[in-house]
């Protein structure tokens, strides 16, 4: 019941994206339109802030939850591609509000999960110092988002199968000669 409710409420956000200007949407437009006392939105949100912040962890596990094995930051990339241009309309309005770091944390996230399966298992045999690797899937994360964050920049008119091509070409190997490199070239 808890998770319906929280459902609705998001549903509600997510149709009225459709119709106003994030900044316009306010906690009694939801709760009415959800069918929901504002206390009951307040029960299950301490805000709206906070309901985007769960819209876009729960669809982010959507999404990549029957891909718990994902290795391929590829196809990962290109699913949260994907996503934001089937959502374009709540993607680029939230990208363009106070609800930026929200969107940009889960792409982050996704990204960031990815390239550290990469690295944990296809690139095992390579001993690394945790900080050293930890640096380096940072490197590549942000370098994925902030590829993407100019995408949004730019309202997504660059085809996304293009970047995700054109990252492969720069990230293609280089994970792996970079562990190498940080440890001291033995594998």
């Amino acid at each position: 019941m808890v998770d319906d409710t929280k459902l609705a409420i998001a549903n509600a956000f997510k149709a009225l994206i459709q119709e106003k200007s994030i900044s316009k949407i306010n906690v009694q437009d939801i709760s009415s339109l959800a069918g929901v006392s504002r206390h009951t939105f307040y029960y299950h949100f301490r805000d709206v802030y906070s309901m985007t912040e769960w819209i876009l962890e729960s669809e982010g596990k959507k999404l990549f939850n029957s891909y718990d094995k994902l290795n391929n930051w590829e196809i990962g990339l290109e699913r949260a591609c994907c996503y934001a241009v089937e959502n374009r309309l709540l993607v680029i309005k939230m990208y363009h509000s106070i609800f930026r770091d929200n969107l940009i944390n889960f792409f982050q996230n996704i990204i960031y999960s990815i390239i550290s399966r990469i690295v944990d298992s296809e690139f095992s045999n390579i001993f690394v110092k945790e900080d050293e690797k930890n640096f380096l899937i940072n490197f590549y994360t942000f370098g994925c988002v902030g590829t993407l964050c100019k995408w949004l920049d730019n309202n997504m008119e660059e085809d996304y199968h293009m970047i995700v091509s054109k990252l492969h070409t720069i990230i293609h190997g280089s994970v792996q000669d970079a562990l190498i490199r940080f440890s001291g070239g033995k594998a």
